[in-house]
């Protein structure tokens, strides 16, 4: 486990050029969405991970990315980190949180938007039942096969290995649409909750969770270098108070009866299955891309371990459940 703590965090960027500094065209005249999967969760990521979901020139966008050389899927010990991860305590209760929140019921069809290794679609699919579907979607081959393993005794559970806008779904096709810490990494959310929405039958659940990320802290570390930390990890996602704004979002969207629940919780131990060990790892790896420099970054873990051998480290994080009907 401590190997697999310690890999390296890769914070994958897709930054497309300007339409005049590529020498080409795009065939289309919306400007490219870029979509990230996190790692920074518990549940369903383990780093950064962003995508073209637009409807610009996606040959060219793939172009771009063999050029820069950037490998934007979970594969390898990574995608068998994030399932980790999701198998923790804390991913546990936030899948626990969205079951008891969508109330499944027998023959219903539910997506999993970024499912990663398929934890919460085996949930469901065992929920919904030999005559209802389980969709899983994510854009890693690994993460997929994994999903498909991990569900392989439900033939109700079908998974898709691709972008999010090119889901082989119908619109209104689903009882609910699940999402869980996945919107934050979303650059432009309207656009991809404009796109998601739709596969929703009327009076249908959408349900997420995002992180108040101003309120995500580890404490026990000198407080300048835990600022450091801090400030440099904010750069791993475009919304850091997402579930602030979604309530108007969705509302715009035809979303009603829209409730927000705290999933909070606090962790004081830093054991091999800890959130916070996992936590931990990821920040320190982040800060690294970001340029801070190994020697602080090594002495902020050091300080932490020490903190917990005096009984005094501790790692907040604040989860929050948002659902909605769309009308």
């Amino acid at each position: 486990m401590s190997k697999i703590l310690h890999l390296g965090m890769a914070a994958a960027e897709l930054e497309i050029p300007k339409l005049f500094e590529t020498g080409k065209h795009f065939r289309h005249s919306q400007f490219i969405h870029r979509l990230i999967i996190s790692n920074c969760n518990f549940n369903h990521s383990i780093f950064a991970l962003r995508f073209v979901i637009g409807r610009a020139d996606k040959a060219l966008a793939w172009e771009y990315r063999k050029l820069k050389g950037i490998d934007m899927n979970f594969e390898g010990d990574l995608s068998l980190l994030q399932r980790k991860m999701a198998a923790s305590s804390a991913g546990v209760k936030r899948r626990q949180a969205v079951m008891e929140a969508l109330n499944v019921r027998s023959g219903q069809s539910i997506l999993d938007l970024g499912c990663g290794g398929g934890h919460l679609v085996e949930e469901l699919a065992r929920a919904v039942g030999p005559q209802g579907k389980a969709f899983g979607l994510d854009p890693s081959k690994t993460q997929i096969q994994a999903a498909r393993e991990r569900c392989n005794r439900f033939d109700q559970a079908t998974f898709f290995c691709c972008m999010a806008d090119e889901i082989a779904l119908k619109a209104a096709s689903c009882d609910a649409v699940a999402s869980i810490q996945t919107l934050e990494y979303i650059e432009d959310v309207d656009a991809a909750l404009s796109a998601v929405i739709p596969l929703l039958k009327t009076q249908s659940k959408f349900v997420n969770i995002s992180i108040l990320w101003d309120h995500f802290k580890f404490h026990g570390a000198d407080e300048a270098l835990n600022t450091l930390m801090f400030e440099a990890f904010r750069a791993h996602c475009f919304h850091q108070m997402l579930p602030m704004e979604l309530p108007g979002k969705l509302a715009k969207l035809a979303i009603r009866d829209i409730h927000t629940q705290s999933l909070a919780f606090v962790i004081t131990q830093r054991h091999d299955n800890s959130p916070a060990r996992f936590a931990e790892a990821v920040m320190a790896n982040f800060a690294l891309r970001q340029g801070v420099a190994e020697d602080k970054v090594r002495d902020w873990q050091t300080q932490l371990a020490e903190a917990e051998k005096q009984g005094r480290f501790g790692f907040a994080s604040f989860p929050v459940l948002t659902t909605g009907t769309l009308a």
